[in-house]
């Protein structure tokens, strides 16, 4: 029986946790370089190092991701990468010494580097049938409001570092990545709790161990 993803509430978890990583990737991309000159006062051209760092970390984190997920499954994955992408991001905002800054803008890098793909794919198993059909309506779910994190989050970010500062305005996304945390269990508990047939509750096992 079909049970429209709005009424699904660990799908709502996972839409936050792809919110939520969507304007901390947004706000990264758009704000690393600019934070950098701004609050630590260096030049434009070594303020992009740290936009660099963020996504060649994030690329190469993704490279592994299979083979980490593999290791720790998928909840495990999430909720601790999530965990090093707010520290990450708390050593930008809290250490005024551009070297760490870097290297917490390359842990947000690694952090979030599975958000998405790993989310995705949790959606599209919670809506896949027996027969392997079935999913696209819970990834669509999911990922447009995810998206809108990607449209509204630089300029909500933004709007709030012309009110304070940009180390305000990061520090915001630490505690939205922090956030993610507890929505990765949440997500785990109540997909777990949801009815669903036998087929279905054996194909999605190995997402919950």
């Amino acid at each position: 029986r079909f049970v429209s993803p709005i009424r699904r509430p660990a799908l709502w978890f996972l839409a936050a946790i792809m919110l939520g990583s969507a304007i901390a990737e947004g706000a990264n991309g758009d704000w690393s370089a600019l934070f950098l000159v701004r609050q630590r006062g260096i030049d434009e051209s070594s303020a992009t190092i740290g936009f660099v760092c963020f996504n060649i970390a994030m690329a190469t984190a993704r490279l592994l991701g299979e083979r980490w997920e593999r290791r720790w499954g998928p909840y495990r994955l999430l909720g601790g990468c999530s965990g090093i992408a707010a520290v990450g991001m708390l050593l930008v905002v809290l250490v005024p010494w551009v070297p760490v800054d870097y290297a917490g803008f390359a842990l947000v890098g690694i952090g979030l580097a599975f958000s998405f793909p790993v989310a995705i794919s949790l959606a599209g198993a919670a809506g896949r049938n027996a027969d392997g059909s079935g999913g696209e309506r819970e990834i669509g779910f999911v990922t447009t409001i995810a998206y809108a994190g990607f449209l509204a989050g630089p300029p909500c970010i933004g709007a709030i570092a012309q009110a304070t500062n940009l180390s305000v305005g990061l520090g915001v996304v630490a505690v939205i990545i922090m956030v993610i945390v507890p929505m990765v269990v949440l997500s785990r508990i109540t997909a777990q709790r949801e009815p669903r047939s036998e087929e279905h509750t054996s194909e999605l096992q190995s997402h919950h161990d």
